[in-house]
């Protein structure tokens, strides 16, 4: 059994080693037009955004029955780091190589924004190579046929990510790997400003539609409202593009007004102590006894909003997104995986969607 281990540091143009293990892999799609599986129009999969790889038993049963092979997972943050002025890794996937191999590996690698307002032209490709080395190093004997790269680009790095992207298209070649790239909704809307990304497929991320840090705000996972303005107004994207779609709920805590914490996996079962927290507003609640919640300390005022989503507002999305997108061996992934999240879509949900988006 291999664990991929490393220590690592950036500086002088070279990754080395920083102490920790870890491993790739991530995201779960759902075969099905291969190995001997029944084609379908759509895929189901999912995204895997955690640290550690660690598929725990109620995850495995759940992929099992879905027969869902195709996991989308993190396997690098990139950010810019100000006193070494390049950038480097924040964080690292941790995991044993071994656990990969029921799946099919997509590995993601999340890069913020700011990296391409200050990485100079001559330290693009640089850059590229070393992600891509560095991917290659971490799937070990992973099943891999795509890499992912995840990054809010705008109009004034859309230039310098995109020379980025033909870089790692150049590495991912050796591999005979594909490369895509996730797509925002205003990036969607907008590809006469935002430009297309130079690769083989994106992916739509239709979610964190709403503005999360305004307490006002009725969700910001899923505002179907504000959904509409993009879908309205988009035509054919030049690209072809898979859907993700979430699955995940969180607290957003505010504090004189002010967001300061997003707390995942936060629901109202944790918050029916009377003595600690009254309910204000339907998924809203105050503060009335400072204390410990999941592990953050909240003060007497702090307010709270709780967000999720329901099938019926993914089964809309599904629907209004079908006739934009193209449907030739579409991909429905859902972001993202834990047994936390897996009563959102049961099983039979799951396949309702499925079948719906199916052309």
């Amino acid at each position: 059994m291999k664990v991929v281990s490393c220590q690592w540091a950036v500086g002088s143009g070279q990754w080395a080693v920083v102490s920790c293990q870890w491993a790739v892999w991530g995201l779960a799609l759902l075969v099905a037009g291969c190995s001997g599986k029944a084609d379908h129009a759509v895929e189901p999969a999912f995204y895997y955004w955690k640290s550690r790889f660690n598929i725990n038993v109620p995850e495995r049963e759940y992929l099992e029955r879905a027969d869902i092979d195709l996991l989308y997972v993190k396997f690098l943050d990139i950010d810019w780091d100000e006193n070494r002025q390049e950038a480097i890794p924040t964080s690292m996937l941790s995991a044993d190589t071994s656990a990969f191999l029921p799946y099919r590996i997509i590995p993601c690698v999340f890069i913020t924004n700011r990296v391409f307002t200050r990485t100079g032209a001559d330290q693009i490709p640089i850059l590229a190579r070393k992600i891509g080395y560095k991917i290659r190093d971490m799937a070990g004997k992973a099943r891999v046929e795509e890499i992912q790269i995840d990054c809010d680009w705008t109009e004034t790095t859309r230039e310098a990510f995109f020379r980025f992207l033909e870089e790692i298209r150049k590495n991912a070649a050796e591999k005979n790997w594909e490369v895509s790239a996730t797509i925002r909704l205003h990036q969607w809307k907008f590809p006469d400003r935002t430009g297309v990304p130079p690769v083989d497929k994106g992916v739509l991320m239709f979610y964190n539609t709403g503005d999360v840090a305004d307490w006002q705000e009725p969700n910001s996972i899923l505002n179907l409202e504000t959904a509409g303005d993009y879908l309205n107004g988009s035509g054919k994207y030049p690209l072809h593009l898979d859907l993700a779609l979430p699955v995940f709920h969180w607290g957003a805590l505010f504090r004189d007004d002010r967001l300061v914490k997003l707390i995942n996996n936060l629901d109202s079962r944790l918050l029916s102590d009377t003595s600690r927290f009254i309910k204000i507003a339907e998924g809203r609640y105050e503060v009335i006894k400072s204390t410990y919640l999941e592990g953050y300390y909240l003060y007497s005022g702090d307010r709270l909003r709780l967000e999720n989503v329901d099938f019926r507002q993914l089964e809309t999305i599904v629907r209004e997104t079908g006739a934009k997108l193209d449907p030739a061996d579409r991909r429905l992934i859902f972001y993202h995986l834990d047994s936390a999240n897996l009563s959102v879509l049961p099983y039979e949900s799951l396949k309702d969607l499925v079948d719906s988006a199916a052309p």
